[in-house]
């Protein structure tokens, strides 16, 4: 039986920076009648920028070495440099991908796409390393033996920071605490506690970031079909072997972030430590603790010059009430997370239960219908109702290509998580329902009150939009089991 995630990595060839060949997503569709449709985003856009050596890189290399202002300056024209030949390198390769795409679509032929892909990504990578490799061994060319002496601490910070942020799934893994410490406010003689601390810190995270990656490396050795397309060579039971190791590597990353919280904030005032924490519960769980539709209408009325003493003391009751009540939410709903991630099976997955992809080549311009109206086509990963896989076919984009990032849906339901939801939600419509009763017509007509829409989570938003997007959507299935589908809509003239 296919799962999604090993049929997923199988295609893309590499779960870390594959470029997704629009048109050509395979998906595991046994019966698109009982099918359910995953919540996603979309985006056409294309980062030139992403990928290779950035310039927090520079900075870091910089920093580390205690290079001079001539150094410097030599350093950051070879960074223009790299950056150039980088970007001309992507375009090249997106231009290579869009070519074998065009050649599958002009023929019909899809049944090569899954090695074409890992041809041209092991293709670009090794040629992504090979500039890398070439600016790293010019800088060197730079610096002194003393400037130098520290360039494998700066290879491991790089690592640090690459890692967390590219092989990280579960809440809290991917936080680097040497940022965060960075961002909050703290005095430079008040730092020196921190340095040893920072340092312990960065060499145990670098040895359980390379015991992670090279599990993540066996789940992907076992994922892949020993011959293109022969997935029966596959053994599930030791790819389910292989997920069970690579989660015990994330939550080993995980509850080492975890410990060593305690640890910075030990080193601070009792001021820097409830900054640290709250930057850091706000980095290890984005969408609870991110400001709600009630937050940034209390701060929109706030800027009011025409609120009175009396109106302004209510808001201000009304503000402390909710940040208290919405506080205790929040690390409800980040303490059940964290469970269900404790026990989730999924998140040992090449993609932790999440699928994200990366932009496809950019789009051609919209095609038009007969209507003489731009048409927009979208595709979607389609699952069985139940969650499993079996053989699995194609979605085609077209005219139009789109990024997806898939991932599970806020609950709505009588679990723990699904009532705390729903407290929430009714807690921000309560709240925003009371900031403005607070006004006059006057001020209402400054800062109106936030309509339903308004008061939903940006990912719930495009899913709301994209659900009523796909009421008047036409759907085209091939194959005796619908294994083909191209799905054709036009955006609503009042999607935002």
């Amino acid at each position: 039986m296919l799962t999604l995630n090993s049929f997923a990595h199988t295609v893309l060839g590499s779960a870390a920076g594959a470029f997704v060949l629009a048109g050509a997503l395979a998906v595991a569709c046994p019966a698109p009648a009982s099918a359910q449709i995953m919540r996603f985003t979309t985006s056409s856009r294309v980062d030139n920028s992403a990928g290779g050596i950035n310039e927090a890189d520079v900075r870091a290399l910089i920093e580390t070495l205690h290079l001079d202002a001539d150094q410097e300056a030599l350093v950051k024209a070879l960074y223009d440099g790299h950056r150039a030949a980088w970007s001309d390198a992507a375009t090249a390769h997106k231009e290579r991908v869009q070519a074998a795409f065009e050649a599958s679509r002009a023929s019909n032929d899809w049944t090569d796409m899954g090695k074409k892909t890992q041809q041209l990504q092991k293709q670009w990578e090794a040629e992504s390393l090979r500039l890398e490799t070439d600016f790293f061994a010019s800088v060197k060319g730079l610096v002194s033996d003393d400037q130098a002496a520290a360039w494998p601490r700066f290879e491991r910070d790089r690592r640090r920071r690459s890692l967390l942020a590219s092989q990280s799934r579960l809440a809290g893994e991917g936080v680097d605490l040497i940022d965060v410490a960075e961002s909050i406010e703290v005095p430079g003689e008040a730092s020196a506690p921190i340095e040893p601390v920072s340092s312990l810190y960065a060499e145990e995270m670098d040895a359980v970031l390379a015991e992670r990656s090279r599990a993540i490396e066996s789940l992907e050795k076992a994922s892949t079909p020993s011959t293109e397309g022969d997935f029966g060579s596959i053994d599930f039971e030791a790819v389910k072997e292989q997920q069970s190791r690579v989660h015990e590597r994330r939550l080993a990353v995980r509850d080492l972030n975890e410990r060593y919280a305690g640890l910075f904030c030990g080193q601070m005032s009792a001021q820097q430590a409830q900054q640290f924490m709250t930057l850091y519960k706000q980095r290890c769980f984005p969408r609870v603790y991110r400001p709600t539709a009630a937050d940034r209408y209390i701060k929109t009325v706030e800027s009011l010059e025409t609120l009175t003493d009396e109106q302004s003391q209510a808001l201000a009751n009304i503000k402390s009430d909710y940040s208290r009540q919405v506080g205790g939410i929040n690390d409800q709903l980040a303490a059940a997370i964290r469970q269900n991630e404790q026990e989730s099976e999924d998140q040992g997955s090449l993609f932790g239960g999440d699928l994200a992809m990366l932009p496809p080549p950019p789009p051609p311009p919209p095609a038009s219908g007969d209507s003489g109206e731009e048409e927009h086509a979208v595709a979607m990963f389609v699952i069985a109702g139940d969650g499993g896989g079996a053989e699995a076919g194609a979605i085609h984009l077209a005219p139009a290509q789109t990024a997806f990032s898939f991932g599970p849906s806020e609950p709505e339901d009588d679990t723990p998580r699904g009532k705390l939801n729903k407290s929430k939600r009714e807690l921000v419509a309560r709240t925003i329902d009371a900031v403005a009763a607070l006004l006059t017509p006057e001020q209402l007509a400054l800062a109106p009150k936030p309509d339903q829409a308004q008061q939903l989570a940006p990912e719930e938003r495009m899913r709301r939009q994209v659900e009523k997007a796909l009421e008047n959507a036409v759907f085209e299935a091939t194959g005796d089991g619908g294994e083909s589908i191209t799905i054709t809509l036009s955006p609503s003239s009042d999607d935002n």
